[in-house]
């Protein structure tokens, strides 16, 4: 079946091109009932003829709902926040990684996997040698997002992201979850309009939910997110999930977010008051003094002037 449909699209491209030519500039996702099988294609208008570029996707037990309105994304670079054109997603749900794999007897482990590497300095680090990448780090199923949520906490805060033995991606933020999967490592965001560059969020929607990293702020209920497993290209030898990709996709499904601590901007210093004048100097010494005697009452005019002599003493002495 997944040979005579690949057989089909590429024989029939020049057609879907002529056909998909009203749909410029949309990324559309195609599941066949029942056979495990799923194809998506995006479709680019240029200067001579609109291209369709069929990309191959096998994501059994995976849905990718897409939004209606494709909206720009905003992605922040070292330049600044930058719009740009991406496929816009309302949800994912990704397939379970865990509870389909039968350890054999006495191998509680397996399926664990292995250390694999990637850059954690600085959020930008992480996306930009990820991006397009295939991470399976439970050696179990492929390229799944929580693989690729697992590959920075390995990396970042040196254990495995853990989901509580649910195998979801969504309970990895589930109460009495979240506390293990944070440590001293992470600061919890549970606010979606204060998500930032290096933000791992997570989406309880479905049997399973999303997870990936934030690429940008939040964006009028949308976000900027780079994951795996939503939407990307078949990995070489793979049979599910897909490479690390980019999607625009709605926060009406967040639950949450883990910020590396590392990651939090420092707070802005207090500026620095200017060196003073002695006359400036007097006046706040004499104005904080009156201030605080009139408040208790204890201040009468004879006093005011003793004070006043032995506020300007030390003033007058240094001139």
């Amino acid at each position: 079946m997944k040979n005579f449909i690949q057989h089909f699209l590429t024989k029939n491209k020049e057609r879907l091109t002529k056909l998909l030519k009203v749909f410029s500039g949309i990324f559309i996702s195609l599941v066949i009932a029942g056979t495990g099988f799923a194809f998506s294609f995006i479709v680019r208008p240029t200067d001579k003829e609109t291209k369709v570029e069929i990309q191959t996707i096998v994501e059994p037990g995976t849905t990718i709902e897409l939004a209606e309105e494709q909206i720009p994304a905003v992605i922040e670079t070292d330049e600044g926040e930058i719009e740009v054109a991406l496929p816009t997603v309302e949800a994912v749900d990704s397939a379970n990684i865990t509870g389909l794999l039968e350890c054999p007897e006495g191998e509680e482990e397996c399926g664990m996997g292995a250390f694999i590497y990637a850059p954690t300095e600085t959020p930008q680090d992480f996306a930009e040698y990820t991006l397009g990448g295939c991470y399976d780090t439970d050696f179990s199923f492929n390229e799944q997002c929580w693989d690729y949520g697992d590959l920075f906490w390995q990396n970042y805060a040196g254990r495995r992201l853990s989901t509580c033995g649910k195998g979801g991606a969504k309970n990895a933020i589930e109460d009495g979850c979240w506390q293990i999967n944070a440590g001293d490592s992470f600061e919890m965001v549970w606010d979606p309009t204060t998500l930032q560059y290096g933000d791992f969020v997570v989406f309880d929607n479905g049997t399973w939910g999303h997870l990936g990293m934030a690429v940008g702020k939040y964006n009028n209920g949308y976000i900027a997110l780079q994951g795996q497993n939503q939407g990307g290209t078949l990995c070489s030898g793979s049979t599910m999930g897909g490479r690390v990709n980019v999607i625009n996709i709605s926060l009406k499904h967040f639950a949450g977010a883990f910020r590396p601590r590392t990651y939090i901007p420092a707070p802005e210093p207090e500026p620095e008051l200017p060196a003073t004048s002695a006359g400036f100097a007097i006046f706040s010494h004499v104005n904080r003094f009156f201030s605080d005697r009139k408040s208790r009452n204890e201040i009468s005019i004879v006093e005011n002037r003793k004070c006043l002599i032995c506020i300007l003493n030390p003033y007058m002495k240094k001139s």
